[in-house]
């Protein structure tokens, strides 16, 4: 083999390594836009649990409320 045959081959090789390199790139390109995309979806999913366990705790602390306010209005007494 020649050094000129050598060179070619050589040349070859790093012009397909550049091509797959290139395509990766891409790829990874992509990839971060997709996670992106799903880390959005994720906030306003977080954001709805969020809400949803506030107006729980609310209605909860109401429902306590009441049934204590009720409690004290029938006389129960707390000590046994």
């Amino acid at each position: 083999m020649t050094k000129q045959e050598h060179r070619q081959i050589i040349e070859a090789q790093l012009a397909e390594i550049s091509t797959d390199i290139k395509h990766i790139l891409k790829r990874i390109d992509a990839t971060d836009k997709y996670i992106n995309h799903i880390n959005s979806r994720v906030r306003i999913l977080e954001k709805s649990v969020n809400t949803i366990k506030g107006i729980g705790t609310i209605l909860s602390m109401l429902f306590v409320g009441t049934l204590s306010w009720v409690g004290v209005k029938l006389g129960v007494d707390s000590k046994p």
